[in-house]
């Protein structure tokens, strides 16, 4: 590229900033979705946050119901104690996922409230990154300008990144995930930087679908050592999520079926979620889908690469993810963690790509 390497990283982290910022100014309620920056489950992450400061809990309750009142877009009338620990259901959900607000506290306690949306904006920041460090690794820095201008211009990447929710947070985690898994570091420097990415990943958001999912493409690569790893570790840094979690966490709007029927919905949940987001995606947003079917077009060509591997079994899992949700029509939000693994299976494959095309013209 005939720019130098300051000027193409300044432009990659001018086009996020603007991005994000434009989000920031530019929200609310679209055609019934909410764009909204603060969104109902945010108001739990912002209640532990100000806890966290050494706000009484009721007091801290009352100012984020205040909050909402007024900054939310929708769903944002709630009673106070919808957010306290004696609200089991809820707070055995969110309990475990500290590190957003303890990332947070700092920035809430300078700026109030709005300091919730530091975290995600430097989450933001921080996949896009990731996205165009990995273009420079497969020399294909043009395709990642491409790639990070299709990041940070689809609403559906802006409408989940830039929000006080984990998502965002999450995102930006695997985004670092990505580049440990192609880096070339040491067998020591490997195992560190992925157990304290499994600890930081579980206390975001539940994704042991996700570390379960990297940890099979390992021992598929033969490297045993590392997928039994990543196997025991995240399996029993889950274990406060899993025992906190209420019955009602797996498909919650059909919380009274259990056993062998739970499956059966589990199953259809599975394919009616990939249905609707695939459709949800045509309709809102479709350079995101067409980039989200290069990926797999490019990974089924090339199954034995290592990329296309950690894309196929990051894609399923994170379906799982939103499958074991139920919610359909969530618009990518559970999905958001593969949005690295799709890039990175793009930028991987070009040249095999280029390859094949010259092979068939002769």
């Amino acid at each position: 590229m005939w720019l130098n390497r300051q000027v193409q990283w300044g432009l990659v982290l001018i086009i996020a900033l603007v991005s994000a910022i434009s989000k920031l100014k530019y929200n609310g309620l679209i055609l019934d979705f909410d764009y909204g920056i603060y969104q109902p489950d945010g108001s739990h992450y912002t209640y532990r946050t100000l806890t966290f400061l050494g706000v009484d809990s009721n007091a801290a309750a009352e100012r984020v119901v205040n909050w909402y009142q007024i900054h939310g877009i929708k769903n944002n009338i709630f009673d106070a104690n919808f957010l306290t620990p004696e609200n089991a259901v809820t707070w055995g959900v969110t309990a475990p996922r500290i590190l957003y607000s303890i990332l947070s506290v700092p920035f809430v306690f300078l700026l109030g409230i709005p300091g919730m949306m530091v975290t995600p904006v430097l989450s933001f920041i921080l996949l896009v990154s990731c996205v165009f460090r990995i273009s420079e690794i497969y020399k294909k820095q043009w395709i990642g300008f491409l790639l990070v201008g299709v990041l940070c211009t689809s609403p559906t990447v802006l409408r989940w990144m830039i929000a006080n929710i984990t998502d965002s947070l999450l995102a930006g985690l695997f985004g670092v995930v990505a580049l440990i898994l192609i880096s070339k570091i040491s067998q020591r420097a490997w195992f560190l930087s992925v157990f304290a990415l499994i600890a930081l990943t579980s206390l975001t958001r539940f994704c042991l679908p996700i570390w379960l999912a990297i940890a099979g493409v390992l021992w598929i690569n033969r490297n045993r050592s590392g997928a039994l790893g990543v196997f025991i570790v995240s399996m029993g840094l889950a274990v406060p999520t899993l025992l906190l979690m209420p019955t009602s966490a797996v498909l919650p709007a059909d919380s009274e079926v259990q056993g062998f029927s739970k499956l059966v919905l589990l199953i259809i949940s599975f394919f009616k979620v990939g249905f609707f987001e695939v459709a949800q995606l045509a309709a809102l947003d479709r350079t995101l889908l067409i980039t989200i079917i290069v990926a797999i077009v490019f990974a089924i060509k090339f199954p034995r690469e290592e990329t296309s591997r950690y894309f196929l079994a990051v894609l399923l899992a994170v379906w799982l993810i939103g499958a074991i949700n139920g919610t359909v029509g969530v618009n990518f939000r559970y999905q958001l963690p593969v949005l690295v693994f799709a890039c990175m299976v793009i930028l991987s494959n070009l040249n095999l790509v280029s390859t094949r095309l010259k092979e068939f013209r002769t």
